[in-house]
């Protein structure tokens, strides 16, 4: 997801225009966005990466292309928050798990 993010912040720095202009890589950023957010993923269907994405590939109107690129970003780096605090908790139990079996390892 890093990846994702650092080209959307850079493309944030550029004045609006279409996907593949203002997003180097923009098919390979696009494939990782829908590996990282598959579709039916996000915590808000109205704020689903994937989505927004083909949106702005489809807007033709340059302000309502611009609105839909800052939805993505928004809502991209709310997913990729939550992917964050998921992995957090997954390590958190890996740790529990890990600790009684040390002990154990310790003992025989």
């Amino acid at each position: 997801w890093q990846r994702i993010d650092a080209a959307l912040t850079a493309a944030e720095g550029l004045p609006p225009g279409p996907p593949a202009q203002r997003v180097p890589r923009w098919d390979r950023v696009r494939t990782n966005l829908a590996r990282v957010c598959p579709p039916g993923s996000a915590l808000d269907p109205a704020a689903e990466p994937t989505a927004l994405a083909a949106e702005w590939e489809g807007a033709a109107d340059p302000a309502a292309a611009e609105t839909v690129f800052l939805n993505l970003v928004t809502a991209a780096r709310h997913e990729f928050k939550h992917i964050d605090d998921l992995l957090l908790d997954l390590a958190d139990q890996l740790t529990d798990i890990i600790e009684p079996l040390n002990t154990l390892l310790e003992v025989i």
